[in-house]
């Protein structure tokens, strides 16, 4: 409630947010990955070996099951850390006001707290989610989470300047597109600039300038498809006139 409101549409066409976006799922998804990558690979034998390890849990797919429950823990806990990114994408998060939003930080800490039964609890941890207990796996899920926390504290206070000027470079051309340039001429003669649409659609913005008595002009603007005739301009002359007299 503490910013103007925006533009109907414009979030969803807002090439910032798009960025922010894309951005923050890369780095979320690589470093889940990575994690997984590690455990099954460092750890473990890879892929060798693992035959049926989508169906139960055995000597040769243990190291499979605990990649699979460290991918799932860094990616639950980086998800839940950016929500409060998404408070406020531009603010670092040094500076968030952790307190003000109850339900919030009520959700978080449900997330964190049914996370730990589904890698530790029988049946629940191999029978449903296909994973295996972690300990020292901890150590990547918690290194990841630090990586997020510096990758986007810098990507805040310098990349994403960047980006705002480039969106705001982009917004100012759209509008410059959509501008009209009316030139008003010695003798009240009518002139018309019409601008193309956004996409180069014929018709355009219009807007016509006439002459009033008392050296007043009238300008009447508004998103048309086809040119009116000459005689219903000259209507719209005429009106003008008699309202300035009436007046």
């Amino acid at each position: 409630m503490q910013k103007d409101p925006v533009e109907k549409g414009r979030l969803l066409r807002n090439p910032t947010l798009l960025v922010d976006i894309s951005l923050y799922g890369f780095l979320i998804g690589v470093l889940s990955i990575t994690n997984f990558l590690i455990v099954a690979f460092v750890d473990g034998d890879g892929v060798q070996h693992t035959s049926g390890c989508n169906l139960t849990l055995t000597p040769e797919c243990e190291h499979i099951f605990r990649a699979r429950a460290a991918c799932f823990a860094s990616t639950t806990l980086l998800l839940l850390l950016h929500a409060y990114n998404c408070k406020d994408l531009a603010r670092s998060l040094r500076r968030v006001k952790y307190k003000n939003n109850k339900p919030l930080a009520l959700a978080v800490g449900l997330g964190v707290f049914t996370l730990l039964p589904t890698f530790y609890i029988p049946y629940v941890h191999d029978k449903v989610f296909y994973q295996a207990p972690i300990d020292w796996e901890w150590g990547l899920v918690l290194g990841s989470v630090l990586v997020f926390l510096l990758l986007s504290e810098a990507y805040k206070r310098y990349l994403r300047p960047l980006v705002v000027q480039w969106d705001q470079a982009l917004a100012h051309q759209r509008k410059e597109r959509r501008m009209h340039v009316i030139e008003l001429v010695d003798g009240g003669e009518r002139v018309e600039k019409v601008v193309p649409k956004e996409g180069g659609k014929e018709g355009g913005m219009m807007q016509r300038v006439f002459r009033r008595e008392g050296s007043s002009f009238g300008v009447r603007s508004g998103w048309e498809e086809d040119e009116e005739t000459e005689e219903e301009m000259k209507k719209e002359e005429a009106a003008a006139v008699i309202e300035d007299h009436v007046m």
